[in-house]
């Protein structure tokens, strides 16, 4: 699972952030929607019992809207598996002669 968190970077806007336990790494999770600016942009609340991103941002109307997102693996996760799997595959073959 990865933590999920907020920080406010220099000119105030907030950024919603998860954390990769596994590549150790941050990414910056911002709605497209979200008005930037001191005191605005994009909260992230926690991840529910779904894997789901839940949170809020301001829109330009000054509406606070619900956020709720499912985050998809990067492109060298799926190579990660991919590469786990092959590996188990040719171990069992490899067992079975």
């Amino acid at each position: 699972m990865l933590p999920s968190s907020t920080y406010q970077d220099a000119s105030g806007q907030f950024h919603g952030v998860l954390y990769n336990i596994a590549a150790q790494s941050f990414q910056t999770i911002d709605d497209p929607f979200a008005v930037g600016g001191a005191g605005n942009g994009t909260t992230l609340n926690g991840i529910n019992h779904q894997d789901q991103l839940v949170g809020f941002y301001a829109n330009a109307d000054g509406n606070t809207i619900g956020l709720l997102a499912t985050p998809t693996p990067e492109p060298a996760t799926f190579a990660l598996v991919g590469l786990g799997l092959l590996v188990a595959a040719c171990g069992r073959k490899l067992k079975l002669h």
